[in-house]
C-alpha cells in the first residue's frame, strides 16, 4: 500500500494524487500514511516516521 506525501490518503493503485509543491517536505508517510516528524534546516530538512524511522530522500 502506497500514501500520498502531501494529504495521506491511500493511491490504491494510483500513481499520484496531490502535487508537491517543489523543495517542500514530505508531510506524510508514503509507507503507512501517518503523520511525520520534519525537522528543517538551512542546508535542508530530514522527515522521520514514528514507526518507520528515517525516511531517505527520493
Amino acid at each position: 500500500m502506497t500514501f500520498c506525501v502531501v494529504c495521506g490518503t491511500d493511491l490504491a493503485g494510483r500513481e499520484v494524487c496531490c502535487e508537491q509543491p517543489a523543495y517542500d517536505p514530505a508531510r506524510y508517510c508514503p509507507k503507512c500514511g501517518r503523520w511525520l516528524v520534519v525537522r528543517i534546516a538551512p542546508t535542508g530538512h530530514v522527515e522521520h516516521c514514528p514507526e518507520h524511522g528515517r525516511l531517505e530522500p527520493s
